[in-house]
């Protein structure tokens, strides 16, 4: 398990969010193949037992060995689900399969420190606003943006 950061914060996480609307996108584009079809749903089934693994092991405190043993199972099968695809250059599932296994560890985070939420969606919510407003006033690229940029109204915590 990697340590926790300089300024005391879990690790950074791949995002279960844009791995799923991904993988979403995958099985669209590939509707007429019934095997990456069935990878895509095991994708979801395994990040669903990631959210209820967390469910079942409740108040556990976060690294007890329960949870670093289901954090390695978890992996284990993210393993075994990605690697049949990583290297094969007819796979349809290939990039979503190779970024599963550069994130390993990051994937499952969520299940060994419950401080840790399973997608950053909420961050990327807070954050939405002020991208929103540089978009609009050109940001920090022109002399005119910086000021309107600094003006906008902070992101809505909550």
């Amino acid at each position: 398990m990697p340590a926790t950061t300089t300024w005391g914060c879990s690790p950074p996480k791949a995002d279960w969010f844009h791995l799923l609307d991904d993988a979403k996108e995958l099985a669209e584009i590939n509707a007429d193949r019934p095997e990456v079809m069935g990878w895509v749903e095991a994708l979801k089934a395994l990040y669903q037992e990631a959210k209820a693994c967390c469910l079942g092991l409740g108040e556990l405190p976060a690294n007890c060995r329960a949870r670093r043993k289901e954090h390695r199972r978890l992996e284990q099968l993210a393993v075994k689900l990605a690697t049949p695809y990583a290297h094969d250059p007819d796979a349809p599932q290939r990039v979503l399969a190779q970024r599963i296994i550069k994130h390993l560890h990051e994937l499952f985070v969520f299940v060994t420190d419950p401080a840790v939420p399973a997608t950053n969606n909420l961050a990327e919510r807070s954050l939405r606003p002020s991208v929103i407003a540089r978009k609009i006033s050109g940001g920090t690229r022109s002399p005119k943006g910086l000021p309107v940029l600094w003006q906008a109204p902070p992101p809505a915590w909550g």
